[in-house]
């Protein structure tokens, strides 16, 4: 049963409003341009507001939107952007006003508290973990993701004190500050229609911001899913879509241009388990089978990986690696390291590029293609190099602990290649489902592998770790992989009971 106490009771009164339901890969961002066009046949570009939650989301919507209605630029669009970038330039405010990177560097210097600006997906600190539970308050929905027992209220007490303080004197804002702010002092979006995706991301205080900005609309059209509700540590909740849908004219997008048949069993078979949902089906629409497997040894998912990048010349989106936190990341890196096989993270490629540029102009001095001999001499001297003779792995060009797994790739791929992969767009990332979010890959595998508290929470909350696992899973476009975890706690009961479900049924 619905809890209508966590769900925000939006009102558009003169509106037509429709709210759009579509699973993963189901064409949802071809029916929001479908919106639009139809918008621009009554109305002016500058009367039609695009608003979604990521800068990525609103890229996509803008380059779809300039593909399908010739003639218009991005000028023409003033009102596409993510909601906070609307409320942001609403309130007439400028770049200055934001706390950036270096401001709360600067912070913790002063006061020796160690925050990041944006610690959602990265290793947490217990500040970060503090700040989060701020951030929650803020946005008007308890999570269940921070543990209170673990919370030292003193420090938490001290924290937020110095971190208000140090806005105060600083005349800055946060996230959270321009979102109350305009809730409490902006003004209605000179906008007659209002187009939102992605909506099933949003909290109460940033629904409270769309009533203030969209409610005097003429159109709505609100667009999301609430099986991909996976920011609930944001604050984020499923139950204002849910309600919204059963309030107002409400259509389903049930065919998924991306699953394969076995991959479309097997993720049904985890939305059937989430209690608080709009059901909805996601049928296939492609013929192929794809393929769904259980492997635990990490070993061989390494070689597997091997062998398919090889084979596809390395395809951008190959393969995803997904995690449920980036501390589990590591070690799977390492894996594939030995294996010598090229990867990304969030951070980019796997081998830095400076220590390969050093690389190259060794070569390039040993094999005499550049340089006069004083400068050879410096840069002999720069990294205790011996003699050309010796491989590069007697030097200190590269840290001595990463010597021979570059020597590797570099006698495996060659320098000039790994050069090239530093930009490209990467064939294997490995990075957590919160960061692929409405990103595709032909072969996906999930990491079972979670935290205590995760656990722990999922005693109360299935439903919210069922998302994420759907999400993740519905990645994949050919084979999804799901890899058994090694650490204490782990999400493989969930598998274990969906893959049963799967294997029954097929």
């Amino acid at each position: 049963m619905l809890d209508t106490t966590k769900a925000v009771d939006l009102e558009f009164p003169a509106a037509d409003v429709l709210v759009i339901l579509a699973a993963a890969g189901n064409g949802k961002t071809t029916r929001l341009m479908q919106e639009l066009v139809d918008a621009l046949d009554t109305y002016r570009p500058d009367e039609i507001a695009l608003a979604t939650f990521t800068r990525k989301g609103v890229a996509v919507a803008m380059q779809r939107a300039l593909s399908a209605v010739p003639g218009i630029t991005e000028k023409d669009l003033p009102y596409f952007g993510t909601f906070h970038k609307l409320f942001f330039r609403s309130l007439g405010l400028t770049g200055k006003n934001i706390i950036e990177r270096k401001d709360i560097e600067k912070f913790n210097n002063l006061l020796g508290f160690n925050v990041h600006l944006s610690a959602a997906f990265d290793n947490q600190t217990e500040d970060d973990k503090l700040m989060q539970r701020y951030d929650s308050y803020r946005s008007g929905n308890a999570t269940g993701v921070y543990v209170e027992s673990l919370c030292d209220e003193d420090r938490y007490t001290r924290l937020i004190n110095a971190y208000e303080a140090f806005k105060r004197e600083n005349d800055l804002l946060d996230y959270h500050d321009v979102l109350l702010r305009y809730k409490n002092e902006g003004e209605p979006l000179n906008v007659k229609v209002a187009l939102m995706d992605e909506f099933q991301d949003s909290t109460k205080l940033q629904c409270e911001c769309i009533q203030k900005a969209f409610g005097h609309c003429e159109r709505v059209r609100i667009v999301g899913d609430d099986y991909q509700t996976i920011f609930s540590f944001a604050g984020a909740v499923p139950e204002t879509l849910i309600h919204l849908a059963s309030k107002y004219p409400t259509i389903k997008l049930e065919k998924s241009y991306r699953l394969p048949k076995a991959i479309y069993n097997f993720s049904r078979n985890i939305t059937t388990m989430i209690t608080n949902k709009v059901d909805k089906d996601f049928y296939p629409v492609k013929t192929e089978d794809g393929s769904v497997d259980i492997i635990s040894d990490r070993k061989l998912l390494a070689k597997k990986i091997a062998r398919s990048i090889e084979k596809s010349a390395y395809k951008p989106s190959s393969w995803y690696l997904l995690f449920r936190a980036n501390c589990f990341i590591s070690s799977m890196a390492d894996i594939l390291e030995d294996a010598v096989v090229p990867y990304y993270t969030n951070k980019g490629f796997c081998l830095d590029k400076n220590i390969l540029t050093t690389i190259s102009r060794y070569y390039k001095y040993r094999n005499g293609l550049i340089g006069s001999k004083k400068a050879m001499r410096r840069f002999m001297e720069k990294y205790n190099i011996k003699s050309f003779d010796d491989d590069f792995t007697e030097s200190d060009i590269v840290p001595s602990n990463k010597r021979f797994m570059y020597f590797d790739y570099v006698e495996k791929y060659g320098i000039e290649r790994l050069l090239d992969m530093v930009s490209e767009e990467p064939c294997v990332l490995l990075t957590t489902t919160y960061k692929v979010k409405g990103g595709e890959a032909d072969n996906v595998a999930v990491f079972m592998d979670a935290t205590r508290i995760v656990c722990e929470n999922m005693v109360s909350d299935l439903d919210s770790e069922l998302r994420v696992m759907y999400v993740a899973c519905t990645r994949a476009k050919e084979k999804l992989f799901l890899v058994s975890s090694e650490g204490q706690y782990g999400l493989d009961g969930i598998i274990e009971v969906a893959y049963g479900g799967f294997y029954e049924s097929a």
